[in-house]
């Protein structure tokens, strides 16, 4: 009795690494989409797509070239700056034609490798602006849902 117990305190215990895995499952590279109907002044707003270069499969020039406020009609705002992080999202975007937007935000999920997120959950909240001329012509406190492109 005494030789078994000593045998199974011997038997090393599986060791998870949640740190790790945590690290891992936060890669929030993708689409991002307003949940519910556009605030006033955003309704032609169709994605915000981030994707980080290094680890686009379709190469540098594409994840570069995607990335930023995409409106319907193919109009891309590019980001001046951006800012993702496990507790911050927010950007910059460059301006095309006097027109910019910012984004200041934080993430409510942080698991993005979860096969559950679809569109109709919220993974982002915060405070879109829009605008022209360096005047601020649109502000709304709005919802992200994301998709991850496969």
């Amino acid at each position: 009795m005494i030789a078994l117990a000593l045998i199974i305190l011997l038997i090393p215990l599986p060791f998870t690494d949640n740190s790790s895995q945590q690290r891992k499952s936060f890669r929030p590279y993708g689409y991002y989409f307003i949940q519910g109907r556009a605030p006033k002044g955003f309704q032609n707003i169709d994605t915000i797509q981030y994707w980080l270069p290094q680890m686009e499969t379709s190469g540098l020039d594409e994840s570069r070239r995607l990335a930023g406020v995409n409106l319907v009609g193919n109009t891309r705002y590019r980001f001046a700056t951006i800012t993702v992080n496990r507790k911050n999202f927010s950007f910059l975007t460059k301006k095309v034609g006097g027109v910019h937007y910012s984004f200041s935000g934080r993430f409510l999920r942080t698991n993005f490798l979860n096969d559950e997120l679809n569109e109709e959950i919220a993974v982002a909240r915060g405070t879109i602006v829009k605008y022209k001329h360096d005047i601020k012509v649109a502000q709304a406190n709005i919802t992200l849902s994301y998709w991850s492109g496969t």
